[in-house]
């Protein structure tokens, strides 16, 4: 992730945790770089397995390595029948859509649009409204 995009994501990290129908949920940022369209092989299998498992009866846990500056928030973090996300971040809004309707747009489409994209969400903001 460039400079760029992690300032960016820092700032849709904090629109997303002020958002008064969010509670704690994983979620991944994604961005087009500009473009008009995400392709869903920037997603990792990964990212996608880790995410859909948040929303099930078992869940996940996962340990939170130290850091070595000095100190770590806690030590575990566990999530299970919860919702989970992917935001992603087009050049003039964001979209954030819950990680079961990804699994299943995925599966009839290798990338996504704005327009789409707006079809499916379950949060969007303007960019420049953050």
């Amino acid at each position: 992730m460039n400079k760029q995009e992690a300032k960016i994501s820092n700032k849709v990290a904090t629109w997303f945790w002020k958002l008064p129908e969010t509670k704690s949920y994983p979620f991944e940022i994604k961005h087009t770089r500009g473009g008009d369209r995400f392709n869903f092989k920037e997603i990792s299998n990964h990212q996608l397995t880790w995410l859909e498992a948040a929303t099930t009866k078992k869940g996940f846990k996962y340990k939170i390595v130290d850091a070595n500056i000095g100190f770590n928030p806690f030590d575990y973090m566990m999530y299970k029948n919860t919702k989970a996300y992917i935001i992603i971040v087009f050049p003039t809004i964001i979209i954030c859509i819950e990680i079961r309707k990804i699994l299943k747009y995925i599966s009839k489409k290798k990338s996504i649009n704005e327009i789409d994209g707006l079809k499916i969400a379950d949060f969007t903001v303007k960019l420049q409204d953050l």
